[in-house]
């Protein structure tokens, strides 16, 4: 390195591509030392792995000019994309004592990145008095770890802040971890500039900080980010939270104790004055089996600037924040009441909540979600009506609406009692801009409008209505929809005259008994030509008994459930569903639900008629558990698609279809050890050009097509 005595930017990278020799006295070396770095008077950036640090030599001296560095520290460090100005990654298998120039590195790093499982204490053991230069840190798989410091063991100041600059905290897979501080934070401006903390796959962790009261301001903090942190019962206190003006992002998940994001530390009862959080823009919150509330008791909650709410699988959710005017607010179980603001509210997102009954309260404050554009609602099965006409007037905004699984929904626009004198009078705009409403899955509901005067829904261009038994009118007095033309069902696009009559027609069909002894035993060819075809063809599926079903909404014994036809035993069940992607073999995920996922297997099986190709079928095979490592399960799906190659078929508005145009599959579930080969008759359907079969002209009695 003698010859590189003027050289400013040194990168060196990967511990593999260049191995640096230890210096012995007397002994000739073939490779460049670390040594010879002091060579480099001029030297401002150094990028470098040193690997293993036992090799690194306990003294060395390095350029005073030296600005710019990123140091890679460990047998397995690695160089990483990272925006860096003073860089350290460090994966050891403990923390140990470090030679005094990487100390002073480590001392004065804006980022630090750190694997070592013997440390129980990383501030402390590090002995580097507070970070006082760190702006990044990222602390994964120390398995022993317990705190960040412990100010219990007096090695800090009093004095000192921990982290007085920190921007970015990011907390992994930490088995042990029990929180941030195990005593009083030694400062009242520790983590006072942290903008973004994240953590997840903490499962010991009970508390961020133990006197979460004292020295801890989190003015600007922007996001959070908490995943599978199974201990925790509670985030942040509310004295904290309401401090909290520059919050933009928080997202929760799989935290299995949480019971309210926010908590009131007093626990005196008494009620908080209003909080606000004037940037929050989204809020996501999905598998918290303990949640009961959002917070602790308050006199009012705020988001002016909030555009996105989801909320997923709360099975004990009762309300957004318990309030002063009501002691019983628990029974109520309505998630929003009249004092929750919201200012620029777009999309709401609500799914599996088992124990809400009302979403909003009659006197809530419409304003609030006067400019909310898409509202989905989903396997909330207590809820027996949607929205209150006050509530649906003021949604002038909303595009898009969603309502499915909802098992004891009646009707989605309720009347409210005080208003029924004005039944009767001239038709009434309610979502001026609704464009597309989607009902599914809803076996109590009645109606859409349960009132008697007119309804005009302008910009209504999509209806879908399926496995909506008792739906038998849209609204009960006249209706108008002049831009929608049909009506998406389970029979295909249906229209009759309007609206009222479509939904009608369709309550009649449904309301066609299948025989005790139906049973469907369709051909793979039957499944493609026939269903299938006209699926994707929107065409009339005339006597249609196979349902349409998400993969990842049900597990396969629901689906068992869902799609029973009859009352005779069955070994194999039918349903469309879309298909959302390709599906490589292998280990690759195809579709998650909530007790594990299907997964393809082995290569797609050609299938012909009449020597032409017709379709693809492709196996997947369900496990139970967390991808990759599920437990195998006899459940199997047979996935039927229609070939690339298909070309005009006659009697069919279907012309062409090709894999990227078609949404649609139709499948077969059945369990291996109860699945008959008897099931398909090898006269009628083969996998090979050389099976003879014959066309289909019309349906038999047991749903089969000859």
């Amino acid at each position: 390195m003698k010859d590189m005595y003027g050289v400013q930017a040194l990168p060196i990278k990967g511990v593999d591509e260049f191995t640096w020799e230890v210096e012995e006295h007397g002994k000739k070396r073939n490779n460049a030392s670390l040594k010879d770095l002091e060579s480099l008077s001029k030297l401002t950036t150094l990028e470098i792995s040193l690997g293993e640090l036992e090799l690194i030599p306990r003294s060395l001296r390095l350029c005073s000019k030296l600005t710019r560095y990123a140091i890679y520290v460990g047998a397995h460090a690695y160089s990483v994309e990272h925006d860096w100005h003073k860089f350290m990654h460090l994966t050891l298998p403990t923390i140990t004592t470090f030679p005094d120039w990487v100390s002073e590195r480590i001392k004065e790093s804006e980022v630090l990145w750190l694997k070592s499982d013997g440390s129980k204490s990383v501030v402390d053991e590090l002995n580097l008095n507070g970070f006082l230069h760190l702006k990044e840190l990222r602390i994964q798989n120390c398995g022993k770890l317990e705190y960040l410091t412990n100010a219990v063991d007096g090695r800090l100041q009093p004095s000192v802040f921990i982290f007085p600059i920190l921007n970015t905290l990011d907390l992994r897979e930490l088995a042990n971890l029990i929180g941030v501080c195990g005593d009083q934070l030694p400062g009242a401006g520790s983590f006072s500039e942290l903008k973004e903390l994240q953590l997840g796959c903490l499962p010991s962790l009970t508390q961020l900080w133990k006197c979460p009261t004292q020295n801890v301001c989190l003015g600007n903090l922007r996001l959070v980010f908490l995943h599978e942190c199974g201990s925790l019962g509670s985030l942040l206190s509310l004295s904290i939270a309401s401090g909290m003006a520059q919050l933009e992002e928080l997202h929760i998940s799989n935290c299995g104790k949480l019971v309210e994001v926010f908590s009131d530390e007093s626990g005196d009862g008494n009620v908080t004055s209003k909080i606000k959080f004037p940037k929050l823009k989204t809020i996501y919150l999905a598998n918290l089996q303990s949640l009961i509330r959002f917070c602790g008791r308050i006199d009012g909650i705020e988001f002016p600037r909030l555009n996105d709410l989801k909320v997923y699988n709360l099975p004990i959710i009762k309300e957004f924040y318990p309030n002063s005017y009501n002691d019983n607010t628990l029974e109520l179980k309505l998630l929003f009441d009249q004092k929750l603001l919201f200012g620029s509210f777009k999309r709401l997102e609500l799914y599996q909540l088992q124990n809400v009954s009302e979403i909003w309260c009659s006197q809530i404050q419409t304003s609030s979600f006067s400019k909310l554009e898409k509202l989905e609602v989903e396997s909330c099965n207590d809820l027996r009506h949607l929205i209150y006409p006050s509530m649906a007037r003021a949604l002038v905004h909303l595009r898009y609406l969603r309502i499915r699984n909802c098992q004891v929904m009646e009707e989605v626009v309720v009347k409210e009692e005080k208003k029924a004198k004005d039944e009767r009078r001239k038709n009434e705009i309610l979502f001026p801009q609704l464009r597309a409403l989607v009902l599914g899955d809803l076996p109590k509901l009645r109606s859409f409008f349960q009132v008697k005067h007119g309804l005009d829904l302008p910009s209504l261009d999509f209806l879908s209505v399926f496995c909506c038994d008792e739906l038998e009118a849209f609204s009960l007095g006249s209706l108008s929809t002049p831009k929608l033309k049909a009506v998406s069902s389970d029979y295909g696009d249906v229209w009759v005259h309007d609206l009222n009559t479509t939904i009608k027609l369709i309550y009649e069909k449904q309301k066609s008994q299948v025989p005790p002894d139906f049973r469907l035993h369709p051909t793979e060819e039957e499944l493609l030509c026939y269903y299938l075809r006209k699926k994707v063809a929107h065409e009339m599926i005339y006597f249609n008994v196979i349902r349409e079903v998400d993969l990842n909404k049900l597990e396969p014994w629901d689906i068992q459930e869902r799609c029973k036809i009859g009352g005779t035993p069955q070994n194999a069940w039918y349903f469309f569903c879309h298909k959302y992607r390709k599906y490589p073999a292998g280990s690759r995920t195809n579709s998650v639900t909530t007790a594990g996922f299907w997964n393809a297997t082995g290569r797609d099986k050609v299938i012909y008629s009449c020597n032409r190709r017709i379709g693809l079928r492709k196996t997947l095979v369900f496990y139970e558990g967390w991808a990759p490592n599920g437990q195998k399960s006899d459940w199997i799906i047979h996935e039927y698609r229609l070939d690339d190659s298909t070309h005009e078929t006659k009697g069919s508005n279907l012309k062409r279809i090709s894999t990227l145009e078609d949404p649609w599959v139709v499948c077969r579930i059945f369990k291996k050890r109860n699945f008959h080969k008897t099931l398909q008759s090898p006269q009628r359907t083969s996998s090979s050009p050389d099976s003879k079969t014959q066309p289909y002209n019309s349906i038999d009695n047991d749903g089969v097509l000859n």
